[in-house]
Order: C-alpha cells, then sequence, then structure tokens
C-alpha cells in the first residue's frame, strides 16, 4: 500500500522562546485537545489548523488516502514528495534541493562514495 508522510511546522503557542515545532507537537491539533492545555493560547488559527489537520486524517480513515474534496492532494511518497502541514498543507519535497542532490548522487554512483 502507499505510504505517506508529512513535516509538520507549526509550534505550539506559548512555547519557549526559540521552541519551533517537535515531535508530536500536532497531536493537540490532531485531536481538537486545546483544552487539556489551557496554559497554551491557542487562537483561531490554531483551530482552523486543527480542522484541516482532522479532515486530511478523516480522509485516510475512510478511503486509506488522506485528504478529500476541496483539500490539495497528498501525495504518496513515492511520488517523491511529503506533504507540508502545519503553517501550509501543500506538498513539498523532503529534503532542499541541494542536500537531495547529495542523495541523488550517491544512488546514481551505485552506493559509492568519494569523501576525500
Amino acid at each position: 500500500p502507499p505510504v505517506y508522510g508529512y513535516l509538520w511546522d507549526w509550534p505550539e503557542p506559548g512555547s519557549k522562546p526559540g521552541y519551533r515545532a517537535f515531535h508530536s507537537s500536532e497531536l493537540p491539533y490532531l485531536f481538537g485537545s486545546f483544552s487539556i492545555t489551557p496554559m497554551r493560547p491557542f487562537e483561531a488559527r490554531d483551530r482552523m489548523i486543527s480542522i484541516r489537520l482532522g479532515d486530511y486524517w478523516a480522509g485516510f480513515v475512510k478511503t486509506g488516502v488522506p485528504g478529500g474534496e476541496g483539500l490539495t492532494a497528498w501525495p504518496s511518497m513515492d511520488s517523491g514528495r511529503i506533504m507540508l502541514l502545519g503553517s501550509d498543507f501543500a506538498p513539498m519535497l523532503p529534503l532542499r534541493p541541494e542536500a537531495q542532490a547529495v542523495f541523488d548522487a550517491y544512488a546514481a554512483s551505485g552506493g559509492q562514495v568519494t569523501l576525500f
């Protein structure tokens, strides 16, 4: 079956300066559980992101493909793309182009790497 990847980039409000999105920080948005952490000043934008994220997950539960009518298509990873979630909801390359070029060169070389 297809595999779907994503990058969550939306920091929870009230995070310490310098903190950004972290592993599992999307969960309050996914489950709409903002009231569990009242010390975080969630706003209307957070609630909108939560609804959109829930729509993607609901589509995945129903059909095996994240998304649905009116939502940007979430590509499977075999397309070479993942989905950006949070600040935007859009397909993206999983790596910056210069980093991807290193991996592409490695694959083209048959796994041979010259470091020096």
